[in-house]
């Protein structure tokens, strides 16, 4: 369903297909992903009459998969769009199988997620996130990301020129940053974690009541904790705290890499 009215355009399409996977690319505007009150896909788009009804959002569902672009991306160059936008999506309870999302220019909030495998691309926007993954892919340039309550068996993180913060429970991440900086609250201790920091400025907090060594290879920046003497031992290359325990790999070229205990600032 479109409407025009003296406001601008909206768009509507509600998706009641058993839909399993969802596939979403979009540029400028605000995006929203939001719990449902039902079993359906709602999809809803508000924009300015000045972007045109043929430039609204273009959705398909082949088998399982739900896709939704954005019609701007058809006929015009990026970086040229006319007229503001905003979406919604609302998504039901249920886990869904996977969630890809590749925005431009965006400002994303997906609060509650439930999926199995989730993967965000995000260049020179911003996001929000909250929720449970499996696998969880987040890779940004030029962007600000932030997320609370996030659940994670494998956190996959790369960044360029980003600054992000992030807190959850992650079993596994692997983290490589470029450039601004990352802070990442781990609300339980990590089975095992890999970071690779180059010219960034890189926080990891950590439960005090868990042990883990640190293993530094840092070609040059440095690497600080804020750990109590009596419960560390360490060199140049390794950091045992607790008698040891979760494996922390960390790599350094240029810039800072510190780790902390929860609630330390």
């Amino acid at each position: 369903m479109t409407t025009t009215a003296r406001n601008g355009l909206f768009k509507e399409m509600v998706i009641k297909e058993p839909v399993t996977d969802l596939n979403l690319n979009w540029l400028t505007g605000n995006v929203a992903l939001l719990p449902s009150e039902d079993e359906n896909i709602c999809v809803r788009q508000w924009a300015d009459t000045l972007l045109g009804e043929q430039k609204l959002m273009r959705l398909s569902v082949a088998g399982n998969r739900l896709t939704i672009a954005d019609g701007r991306k058809k006929g015009f160059p990026l970086g040229f769009n006319v007229g503001r936008t905003r979406l919604e999506i609302t998504l039901p309870a249920r886990q869904l199988h996977s969630i890809t999302i590749v925005l431009t220019g965006s400002k994303l909030l997906a609060e509650h997620l439930n999926v199995l495998h989730c993967q965000c691309t995000l260049t020179t926007g911003s996001a929000v996130l909250s929720g449970k993954a499996d696998e969880l892919e987040l890779s940004a340039t030029g962007s600000t990301i932030s997320g609370s309550q996030l659940e994670a068996t494998k956190l996959n993180y790369r960044s360029v020129s980003t600054k992000t913060d992030l807190s959850g429970q992650f079993r596994h991440f692997d983290a490589g940053v470029t450039g601004r900086s990352l802070h990442l609250t781990c609300l339980t201790m990590p089975e095992s974690a890999k970071l690779h920091s180059t010219a960034a400025k890189s926080v990891i907090a950590l439960p005090d009541d868990a042990g883990f060594e640190a293993l530094i290879a840092a070609y040059s920046g440095r690497f600080t904790h804020a750990y109590a003497s009596d419960g560390i031992k360490q060199d140049k290359k390794r950091v045992l705290y607790q008698s040891g325990g979760s494996p922390i790999r960390i790599g350094i070229r240029g810039g800072h890499v510190h780790l902390q205990p929860l609630g330390r600032v």
